[in-house]
């Protein structure tokens, strides 16, 4: 009997190892694949509704312009662009080579929170680096205009430039003001032609003027490559 017990007592001990090889496989499976899963590149799930648009992280926008646009998208700015109230995402790219240099912004739609890419600006002027992004909202609009100002960037003690935009969504239309300083000539403020409202041009001018009271706008714009 005592034999017969100590038998049990090892098939029991046998039965349980087994079991916990087996357990422990079934864990080393499960870890195996949710660590593979977490390694894949989820898709940024972005829902847009009415009481949630303006709670919704800027990193999880800024991931998203980066799978729906380009992976070098550079800067965001999500607001009401259109008259219709409907929320829109505007993403900046910026283009650095001997071809070509400049700026590409692309206009992000929510419709029914689906998204659709409805405008994007051809190339611009100007650098993403150290510039100034934002909404702006006119007197006269109800929605908002896209603003893009270079700042200091082009500007250096010996003269230089300043380049700024005013994005119209809502008529798929570039505005823009440059401003520049060179040497035998006063300070200039260049407008573009497709500026036909006073508030449009008066934004540009009265903000330059702040800084350079005795700017002069000028019917020519100036190409500071092409002159040196």
């Amino acid at each position: 009997m005592k034999y017969i017990r100590q038998l049990k007592k090892e098939l029991k001990l046998s039965s349980l190892i087994k079991k916990g090889t087996v357990l422990l496989f079934i864990f080393a499976v499960v870890f195996s694949f949710f660590s593979c899963e977490k390694k894949k590149e989820a898709p940024v799930n972005l829902v847009v509704s009415a009481d949630s648009a303006d709670k919704i992280d800027r990193q999880i926008l800024f991931n998203y312009a980066k799978q729906k646009i380009a992976d070098d998208v550079k800067d965001i700015e999500y607001g009401v662009f259109e008259n219709d109230s409907s929320k829109g995402l505007i993403a900046g790219r910026e283009f650095m080579s001997e071809k070509e240099w400049g700026m590409i912004f692309y206009y992000i739609k929510f419709v029914n929170s689906n998204p659709l890419k409805v405008f994007e600006t051809p190339l611009l002027k100007g650098s993403l680096n150290e510039s100034l992004l934002k909404r702006l909202k006119l007197a006269d609009y109800n929605y908002e205009l896209f603003y893009y100002d270079s700042q200091d960037y082009f500007l250096g003690s010996g003269g230089g430039e300043i380049f700024t935009y005013l994005i119209d969504l809502n008529v798929k239309e570039v505005f823009y003001a440059h401003f520049f300083t060179v040497p035998d000539k006063p300070l200039s403020l260049y407008l573009s032609p497709n500026i036909n409202r006073s508030e449009i041009r008066d934004f540009f001018t009265k903000n330059f003027q702040r800084d350079y009271p005795n700017l002069v706008v000028v019917s020519r714009d100036f190409d500071l490559d092409k002159e040196k």
